[in-house]
């Protein structure tokens, strides 16, 4: 009853003190020339590599985008037990070029900057941290529309919210 509901908006309690100032396009493409190469658009996920996560639907993404995008490259940053196999599957699947691996970091923001889309293709999810990170960063994000991921990413407007499991919508978006 004091404001119109879309003049309203619930942010998650969470303080990112690191995160909370705003990025301008100066520290964006200092980001990207530290953290990639210049070759690009380059999407990216920032979490761990365990099957909750949904690294090798990733590539299976992946390998749809570069089928219209050949210029498109994929990053996963973060480390985990499904390592090897995603490691592995990246070599099998003939992918070397295009996706990269660089494991955990502990300083995420850059990372966050040098991407031009986010992505979390998560089977399931509660309140992820790496979106809140890409929101305040003002990092466009497709995601599957699984947990509480709808409360973080508005469709169309943050970025695009895509069925679990759903390759062709995940490469659309």
């Amino acid at each position: 009853r004091i404001a119109a509901r879309e003049r309203t908006e619930v942010l998650p309690g969470v303080l990112l003190p690191e995160l909370a100032r705003p990025a301008d396009e100066r520290e964006r493409r200092a980001a990207r020339a530290h953290a990639l190469p210049a070759v690009g658009p380059w999407v990216g996920t920032l979490a761990r590599l365990a099957r909750v996560k949904a690294p090798l639907f990733f590539l299976d993404v992946a390998q749809r985008v570069l089928a219209v995008r050949p210029a498109a490259r994929f990053v996963w940053i973060g480390d985990g037990e499904l390592r090897e196999r995603f490691l592995g599957e990246v070599a099998r699947r003939r992918l070397s070029e295009a996706v990269r691996w660089v494991g955990w970091q502990s300083d995420v923001r850059p990372w966050h900057l040098a991407l031009d889309v986010e992505v979390l293709l998560s089977d399931q999810e509660g309140l992820p941290l790496s979106l809140i990170e890409a929101r305040a960063l003002s990092v466009p994000i497709v995601a599957t529309d699984v947990g509480g991921v709808a409360d973080l990413v508005r469709d169309g407007v943050d970025g695009r919210l895509v069925p679990p499991r759903d390759a062709a919508q995940a490469a659309l978006a």
